[in-house]
């Protein structure tokens, strides 16, 4: 039988247990990227607590992309030094940590920078972007991260040019599913010229078909495309679904996350209310879904995983209720109640 809190494998990435923090955005860094005191204390919080692997929040690769405020960046190498001393302080507690590389509009840096909607980029622009991604890596690596997770979710850039709702391209990069993930394929080939042996994951969320539903056959056909294009693992979830409010769904997206493994050979991280390590147990072998993202249950218990380890197996704290998000560095409610 296989358990939770076990060494486990992948291709070129190795944990102490199959819990992964999912990325959460703490909007803590400053504009230019750079790190500060509460954010090292959430990450060694978490780390102390246990969990195998962190992902860190959005973190940018273009200088110009300023959707959300705080967001940790990697476009520049003077940001080294603030992210090595991060992926330090994880690793004192054998814990592993990724960087979750993203972009959400492409700002074209010409005499005044411009944004280009997906359907108006030119392969000057792809070149560009390609580029972002290839150094922004190369910049995770001396970092001392232990791997990379594109970010392919919530209507942010890369999702949305997979999403056939956005890329009414017609060139190579637009129509089949084969071509909307070309530019993926192109990035993920970049990264690996210079960092052969860097893990390299991505995280996809579900997006609707013209009914409001998840397009579950066509985000399949996606994620098979992925594997193709040399993502390493996937980590499966919705696009913030009213099932993620409270407690009564849990393992939310159970149902995509199974229709994933069942046509991909690369390991999934299952994302959206896993907050029962006896429930976690069964899908992973039961399913055959090797690993578990939290981020609020994490958020209320960072030592949640070395609670269940050392044999308090009742389900996490956190009720799901989001709250969390509306505070500084998305810390609990909860936990500041006497």
């Amino acid at each position: 039988m296989k358990e939770i809190f076990e060494y486990v494998e992948m291709k070129h990435f190795r944990a102490k247990n199959r819990l992964f923090r999912s990325a959460t955005w703490e909007s803590l860094a400053s504009d230019e990227g750079f790190l500060n005191d509460d954010i090292y204390k959430i990450y060694e919080e978490l780390a102390m607590g246990g969990v195998g692997t962190i992902v860190t929040g959005l973190t940018d690769v273009s200088p110009y992309d300023w959707s959300l405020v705080g967001n940790m960046r990697l476009c520049s190498d003077c940001l080294i030094s603030d992210y090595k001393k991060l992926t330090d302080t994880v690793h004192k507690y054998n814990c592993n940590i990724w960087t979750e590389i993203n972009m959400n509009e492409y700002m074209r840096p010409e005499w005044r920078i411009v944004k280009v909607g997906i359907n108006d980029l030119v392969q000057e622009d792809i070149k560009d972007i390609i580029s972002l991604y290839r150094n922004a890596s190369t910049r995770a690596i001396k970092a001392g991260f232990d791997g990379i997770q594109l970010h392919l979710a919530y209507d942010w850039f890369l999702n949305r040019f997979i999403n056939p709702a956005y890329n009414l391209r017609t060139d190579l990069y637009g129509g089949s599913t084969e071509n909307r993930v070309r530019l993926i394929k192109e990035i993920v080939q970049a990264i690996r010229e210079d960092n052969p042996l860097l893990h390299i994951s991505a995280k996809f969320s579900f997006f609707d078909d013209k009914n409001g539903n998840f397009a579950i056959e066509e985000c399949v056909l996606v994620c098979k495309e992925l594997e193709k294009a040399g993502i390493d693992s996937l980590e499966v979830l919705g696009g913030h679904s009213s099932k993620e409010k409270g407690i009564k769904h849990e393992a939310c997206y159970l149902d995509l996350g199974k229709a994933v493994k069942n046509e991909v050979n690369i390991p999934i991280i299952l994302t959206g209310n896993n907050h029962s390590i006896e429930h976690m147990t069964k899908v992973l072998n039961e399913e055959n879904i090797e690993f578990f993202g939290l981020s609020r249950p994490l958020i209320r218990e960072p030592n949640l995983p070395n609670r269940w380890s050392n044999g308090d197996k009742t389900p996490a704290k956190c009720v799901s209720c989001s709250m969390c998000y509306t505070t500084y560095g998305k810390r609990c409610i909860f936990n500041n109640i006497k």
